[in-house]
């Protein structure tokens, strides 16, 4: 009854090992009916490699008269092959002679399958450890080497100089010193149960070694830890390639700083993700404060860019803003990502300066057209202006010299005022030029210093007082009690000269001439004061056009006098950058027939006791 209900396949042979029963379990085992194998020998359905192997166990059962296993390959009915472990014993009677063999089988296909993929990872594993440069280990508790591979042991007579095996009491003292202390933590953790990795570091040959090591707890089947399962590889290229990572990111960035240049990325609704560049600062923006913000919001004025910007795979445009003396000029060129989300990604240029010095190279070129015109206008001066008056000199001297024994004492007076008109204008013309020169030349200096510009009037009227007489003109100097201004006292001079020089040339014998110094212009918004000096006379006077274009650079104006007298139009040149200099203003107040006012402020000195120059 136990060999019909039994799993293994039970079987009965005649001394020389024919089958005389076999039990029904061989129907599921190798799908033969028991009858088929009655009379046969198991040789005939063993596999052709192992049928020395079963021959070599039948015959050691006679010679041992003990019982024998052996594994064996056989044939199904299929004749697919399966694996079986058979044991082998004799049946004796009572006399001793050997009667029977009965043999106990059982299908270990699945075992010899799980033992032959266990050995081969077994092999495999052996060969990774063996080849692999990574450090593998395991210990006890106690710290008793389990396991380890080359590359540990290899890794220990390294850096500490002691051959070690599986079996030998691995402490902590091996370790290096400077992470004695660190290990003990490591070991403390994976042996209360803790999953985790740790990056160490220690000197070695005067070199770093970093190693990253991942420990795992090994637990018994009650889940208590007995030991711990240790990997180790390390890591010295990748952190030194990381931190090369990160410096040559620091020095991208560090270009971009400095850079003017616009990096920047933004969602397909304009949101700005990530922006970087010096090139921010000219938008009045810090690196990332753009992030968050909207182009749209941003940069109002240049929807139709930005839309063309989404619709483009690439797209290349200029653009402009910025408040005047701030503006900001950008080169973009605009990739969509090619994802299909819309999103793009920007690379603008910083051409700000560029388009600042486009303008001042115009700025320049008009500068040479005013410069040409000056340089046409001191020709004419020399060719004409100049010779007319020493032609003049020398007649009247040649004359005085050849026939003043014929000439009366009126003739003589009348001469000597016409030399004198002459010698005054030409000194005046080459004090013009002189000036001039050094201005346009940039040899002037500018020493502005506290300076009483009544005073100063004063001593220009003197210097004018034959020519205000020779036309009996009328003159009067309102000055008020504060006058001091803070200006170079020489281009101060300057303008007074010409403009009261202009307004004897225009205003006809018997007219007037008044000068006001002290009404004060309101203050600036920097808290400078300023002060006004007017010059009005009764004169011919200007029409509309000629005293909008008086102080213009481009246009020259030379009209002669009410007495014929020339000028070269040097003198408002002059009185208009000398002003400037100071910071200052100068204008005219005119119309035709009814004289003329000019106005100029300078800078008032500040109120403080001292002496004037």
């Amino acid at each position: 009854l136990l060999s019909e209900n039994s799993r293994d396949v039970l079987a009965l042979h005649t001394p020389d090992y024919r089958y005389l029963y076999v039990s029904p379990s061989v129907r599921d085992v190798a799908g033969y009916n028991p009858a088929e194998l009655v009379g046969r020998l198991p040789l005939d359905y063993v596999h052709p490699d192992d049928i020395a192997l079963v021959k070599n166990a039948q015959e050691s059962v006679f010679e041992t008269k003990e019982v024998n296993s052996i594994r064996y390959r056989t044939r199904r009915k299929d004749g697919s092959y399966l694996w079986m472990e058979t044991h082998l014993r004799m049946i004796r009677d009572g006399s001793g002679i050997l009667t029977h063999l009965q043999t106990s089988s059982r299908d270990i296909s699945l075992r010899v399958q799980a033992e032959e993929k266990l050995k081969l990872n077994e092999h495999n594993l052996k060969a990774l450890l063996a080849t692999t440069e990574d450090t593998v280990y395991s210990i006890t508790t106690d710290l008793q080497l389990i396991t380890c591979n080359s590359a540990f042991s290899d890794t220990v007579l390294k850096y500490a100089g002691v051959e070690i095996r599986a079996g030998d009491h691995c402490p902590v003292t091996l370790l290096p010193p400077e992470v004695q202390s660190h290990w003990i933590e490591y070991y403390r953790r994976v042996f209360g149960g803790e999953r985790f990795s740790a990056i160490s570091e220690s000197e070695h040959s005067g070199q770093t070694v970093y190693y990253e090591h991942f420990f795992n707890p090994i637990f018994d089947s009650e889940r208590k830890v007995i030991g711990a399962a240790v990997f180790g590889r390390n890591i010295t290229a990748r952190i030194a390639a990381g931190k090369q990572t990160r410096e040559q990111s620091q020095l991208l960035d560090g270009i971009l700083a400095n850079l003017p240049v616009i990096v920047f990325r933004a969602g397909a609704d304009g949101l700005v993700t990530q922006s970087q560049g010096a090139g921010l600062r000219s938008l009045g923006l810090q690196e990332g404060q753009a992030v968050g913000q909207n182009l749209y919001d941003m940069f109002p004025h240049l929807k139709d860019q930005l839309d063309a910007m989404y619709q483009h795979e690439t797209i290349s445009f200029a653009s402009e803003g910025g408040e005047p003396g701030s503006e900001w000029c950008f080169e973009n060129h605009v990739f969509k990502d090619e994802d299909d989300s819309g999103c793009v990604t920007g690379f603008g240029w910083d051409v700000s300066k560029e388009k600042a010095t486009e303008r001042m190279l115009r700025h320049q070129a008009d500068q040479m057209m005013v410069l040409n015109a000056e340089k046409d206008r001191l020709f004419s001066i020399i060719s004409h202006d100049l010779r007319g008056p020493l032609t003049g000199i020398i007649g009247v001297t040649d004359l005085l010299g050849n026939g003043l024994d014929a000439l009366s004492n009126e003739e003589i007076e009348f001469l000597a005022a016409n030399l004198h008109v002459s010698a005054t204008g030409l000194l005046k013309l080459l004090d013009n030029l002189l000036e001039w020169a050094l201005n346009e030349s940039g040899r002037m200096n500018y020493d502005p210093q506290p300076t009483n510009i009544g005073q100063l009037c004063t001593e220009v009227l003197d210097l004018l007082q034959l020519n205000l007489k020779n036309k009996k003109i009328n003159f009067h100097l309102d000055i008020r009690e504060n006058t001091r201004v803070y200006a170079d006292r020489r281009m101060a001079q300057s303008v007074l000269r010409n403009l009261l020089s202009n307004a004897i040339k225009f205003t006809p014998a018997g007219g007037q001439i008044t000068v006001q110094i002290g009404n004060d212009e309101p203050t600036g918004t920097d808290g400078q004061k300023w002060l006004i000096v007017s010059i009005t006379d009764t004169g011919v006077g200007m029409d509309e056009q000629t005293v909008s274009t008086l102080f213009d650079a481009k246009v020259s104006h030379s009209t002669r006098g009410t007495a014929g007298e020339k000028g070269t139009g040097l003198g408002l040149s002059l009185c208009r950058d000398f002003v400037a200099k100071h910071g200052g203003r100068i204008w005219a107040e005119s119309r035709r027939g009814e004289g003329s006012c000019l106005r100029f402020t300078l800078p008032k000195a500040p109120d403080v006791t001292g002496v004037l120059l």
